[in-house]
């Protein structure tokens, strides 16, 4: 049974289907959904919607409520919104492009893989060297709650079948077509690649509110994380850990947590070669560069950016830092290891990034955003890492943020997405058993008094 088939037998009901009519009773039909409907319900209609009503109103049947109008999006760079949601992405490897009339061709980033479907989507991801992979997207993003668990695990069962039948037909082909494990049409236009074992695995993402203050406790014994992630919570914990705020009494748990980012950043963007840095050949500066800029928050990634991560530390610790910037500037650098020899005036990516993470002859360049500019900016307002050459998603989301708890323990939290289990990559079978346990995760981390 292929996939749409075993998805319908889940459902219990077939896909409509519907044929053309006939050009005058596609005239009599329009007359009769104005009739029952009016001019304006007609006029808010897609063509193929309007067709489908036509039919229902010649043939029988009621006329589609009107839809409402199309309303403008918010900028979520400078609109804050409540979301307490959770996403997941897999990363598969497995390359994808699109057929064309001759030949075929690679996919940009983020260009839909066929239609959506039901809670989840395929789009295309960039592979290097040019080429495009899949990427399993869990859309909408599920809420934090029992009822949010539920729908996670209909749709993860979902999307983890589509990723079986893909891997079973890859046993038989080098090479196929998507809609020769979908069974869809609509597929019929993508050329899938497996990797050379044909087997389907994948280096989940997870992007989910998070409380700073919960940062310096991420491995907790009575919440269980996800195998994939143990390590960044025990690497963000020891962090934490580390955390020194001289001077200035006990700091908040959330000051912790924003200082724990800060220093993965600053000590992912440093190199121990400082010293010799200057005297390092092309290939070597090569060899320790980033192959791009978000790799400082590759275990911890701030989608929220940081000038509004600093709005939600206590008023007093706000007040304190902001009148204090050079401190500031100077506590974070105390708490980056010493071995990495920063100062105020280093690139916030002292050891560079690679030009072309494929092409070694294009080198390395520095980024200009010192550690000052970035730190002191957050302080005004302004998180200068967004302006960094591609710096894709880090703070991304700008002032957006989500909601967790409920009642006068409510509070708005920073979007994260948790990347660490990027390179330990899972079998398809296990893609259900991630998200639902990282789902029941950070649910019971932010119960957590």
């Amino acid at each position: 049974m292929r996939y749409h088939e075993a998805m319908r037998a889940h459902r219990g009901r077939n896909t409509p289907h519907t044929t053309a009519a006939p050009h005058h009773e596609l005239l009599d039909g329009i007359l009769a959904l104005q009739r029952a409907s009016g001019n304006a319900a007609v006029a808010a209609l897609t063509p193929r919607e309007r067709e489908i009503a036509v039919l229902r109103a010649v043939r029988g049947g009621t006329p589609p409520r009107p839809r409402s109008p199309r309303q403008a999006r918010p900028d979520p760079a400078t609109t804050p919104v409540a979301q307490r949601k959770v996403g997941f992405e897999f990363e598969t490897g497995w390359l994808v492009r699109k057929k064309r009339l001759i030949g075929s061709s690679s996919m940009a980033k983020k260009d839909p893989i066929g239609p959506a479907h039901t809670g989840f989507k395929l789009e295309a991801d960039e592979a290097g060297g040019g080429k495009s992979e899949i990427e399993f997207i869990v859309h909408p993003p599920v809420e934090e709650s029992a009822e949010g668990e539920q729908d996670l695990d209909r749709t993860m069962t979902a999307l983890a079948n589509l990723g079986t039948a893909l891997q079973t037909t890859a046993s038989t082909r080098p090479t196929f077509l998507l809609s020769q494990a979908t069974g869809r049409a609509d597929d019929h236009a993508y050329l899938v690649e497996p990797t050379s074992d044909r087997a389907l695995r994948a280096g989940p993402q997870v992007t989910s509110g998070l409380d700073l203050a919960k940062i310096p406790r991420l491995r907790q014994d009575a919440v269980p994380i996800p195998d994939a992630l143990t390590n960044t919570a025990a690497l963000m914990q020891f962090r934490a850990n580390s955390v020194q705020v001289p001077g200035v009494g006990a700091p908040s748990a959330k000051l912790v947590g924003l200082l724990t980012l800060i220093t993965q950043y600053l000590t992912a963007g440093g190199t121990p070669h400082k010293a010799e840095l200057s005297a390092l050949d092309a290939n070597s500066r090569y060899n320790i560069a980033l192959n791009y800029p978000k790799q400082i928050g590759d275990e911890l990634l701030a989608r929220t950016d940081f000038a509004h991560l600093f709005t939600l530390l206590p008023d007093d610790e706000q007040a304190h830092w902001r009148a204090h910037d050079d401190e500031w500037v100077n506590l974070a650098l105390t708490n980056t290891p010493p071995a990495l020899l920063l100062t105020a005036d280093d690139s916030v990516i002292s050891r560079g990034v690679k030009v072309d993470e494929n092409r070694e002859r294009k080198g390395t360049y520095t980024p200009k955003l010192t550690i000052r500019e970035w730190l002191t900016g957050l302080l005004g307002g302004v998180d200068r890492l967004r302006t960094l050459k591609d710096a894709e998603s880090m703070g991304e989301f700008g002032a957006k943020k989500e909601r967790i708890g409920a009642g006068p323990t409510a509070a708005d939290v920073g979007i994260f997405e948790f990347r660490g289990a990027q390179n330990n990559k899972i079998p398809v079978e296990q893609w259900r058993d991630f998200a639902l346990g990282f789902h029941r995760y950070i649910a019971a981390l932010h119960r957590l008094p």
